[in-house]
């Protein structure tokens, strides 16, 4: 299959909202910040809920966790959940 060149819009999507969310986030206790992370990790859910190995939902929901303030007692029970839904995991 020959490649077109193009990015795939799994890959360009989170990378044009990484763009757009770099300055909201440099200040993770705002108000927009706050709402901002709130929007991606509901964002990424709804991904991971109709597929748990997706990587860019992964990637780009550590991205914002990295990035922005939010619970990582929630993050880890997602985790946990999902992990569920895999036949190879371990935890």
């Amino acid at each position: 299959m020959k490649q077109s060149g193009r990015i795939p819009l799994t890959r360009l999507i989170p990378r044009c909202r990484r763009e757009a969310l770099g300055p909201i986030l440099e200040d993770p206790s705002s108000v927009a910040a706050r709402e901002a992370v709130a929007v991606e990790l509901a964002l990424t859910l709804r991904g991971l809920l109709e597929n748990p190995k997706s990587y860019a939902a992964w990637h780009h929901r550590g991205w914002v966790v990295e990035h922005g303030a939010a619970d990582l007692q929630q993050e880890l029970a997602l985790v946990h959940k999902c992990a569920m839904f895999l036949p190879h995991s371990r935890l």
